[in-house]
């Protein structure tokens, strides 16, 4: 198979976690008009399809983080090893000054970055599907991600499932990293340096896990953006050498309109 041979990894702009722990939350709005500027008007629509169907998605990915954040306050707080990575603190302690609101606390204090890190893979996915498009040609395309007989809204549709694999991307690299974190033999392996000297990168190595999750998660992306686009151009040549036979082979509906994404989904294994 020839390799279509891409900077994907500089399309690929996951932040690493530190980058968007600051700032509180913005208005679903707010983040809407951001994605906007970022990604221009027409790669906005066809990732939405209005302003008003962003907003709605918006305020389902916010209620979707303040559940996350409760979650993970409620396991920190449930955690008897919590004070050990806390500099002594109890959980009580380092989110609310011993009072009876932590939990609340600690919730509104990883709501901003939640959302701040959804955003980002919507836009992490709306650029790589822009590359896709340009790459795989708009018709071709269509082909891969498109609904229905018209292969509609077939740009949302890549967004859609691009989001979805960042999110499990970034949760097997946290899983990951955290195997990294605790294998006392890490060191033998990365030079002689620990995991906070190998990922750390500012001065108290403190983002050492968030590099570590966005590094494999970045790296799982860019592994995906290339099987699709060698995939796709795969299936091009095969289409092209016999058209027909390339229908009987993929094609499972009616009208053998699947064909190409069927072809695509097959060559990327």
């Amino acid at each position: 198979m020839k390799t279509v041979y891409l900077a994907i990894a500089a399309l690929v702009f996951l932040l690493p976690a530190q980058a968007l722990a600051g700032g509180g939350s913005q208005s679903a709005a707010a983040v809407c008009s951001s994605q906007q500027a970022q990604l221009g008007t027409a790669t906005f629509r066809a990732t939405y399809g209005s302003f008003g169907r962003c907003v709605a998605h918006q305020q389902f990915v916010q209620a979707q983080a303040r559940q996350e954040a409760l979650d993970q306050c409620k396991a920190e707080r449930d955690d008897p090893a919590f004070a050990l990575g806390h500099g002594g603190k109890t959980f009580d302690q380092y989110y609310g000054n011993g009072k009876k609101n932590a939990l609340q606390a600690c919730a509104s204090a990883k709501v901003p970055a939640l959302i701040a890190a959804a955003s980002q893979r919507t836009m992490n996915a709306a650029q790589l599907c822009r590359t896709q498009r340009t790459a795989i040609g708009a018709s071709d395309f269509a082909l891969l991600y498109g609904a229905g007989p018209r292969h509609a809204n077939a740009f949302g549709r890549c967004v859609s499932r691009l989001e979805r694999a960042a999110q499990v991307d970034e949760d097997n690299a946290a899983e990951a990293c955290k195997a990294e974190q605790t294998d006392p033999t890490f060191a033998v392996n990365h030079g002689g340096k620990t995991f906070a000297e190998w990922y750390g990168r500012n001065a108290d190595k403190s983002d050492a896990f968030g590099n570590c999750v966005s590094d494999k998660a970045q790296a799982a992306a860019a592994a995906r953006q290339q099987a699709t686009l060698n995939a796709a151009q795969s299936c091009k040549g095969e289409r092209a050498s016999n058209r027909a036979a390339f229908r009987a082979k993929y094609g499972k509906n009616t009208t053998k309109s699947d064909a190409f994404a069927r072809c695509v989904a097959a060559n990327k294994d």
